[in-house]
């Protein structure tokens, strides 16, 4: 994976972790948006990994002490079947 795939992800997860609701439920549809494109662009098994790391890293959003990226977290997994509907 490039660093600007990287950069990407990590943008999103950024504005998951936002304060603003409007920007945390556009990170979560960009994110499927993501997912989509990955899924098309990668092998099989470099795309379950991927997704593996991703909602690894959602679930530390979850586990935070801060309520808007605990939200953000939230948000994401409640979407989870969105990405799953891809593979």
């Amino acid at each position: 994976m490039s660093s600007r795939q990287d950069g990407i992800i990590t943008n999103l997860l950024n504005k998951l972790k936002s304060r603003q609701e409007e920007e945390r439920i556009s990170a979560v549809n960009l994110l499927v948006k993501e997912a989509l494109f990955r899924n098309r662009d990668m092998k099989i098994d470099d795309f379950s990994n991927w997704l593996k790391e991703l909602v690894k890293k959602i679930g530390q959003l979850i586990a935070s002490n801060i309520v808007h990226e605990k939200l953000g977290g939230l948000l994401a997994i409640g979407n989870k079947y969105r990405l799953i509907e891809i593979t």
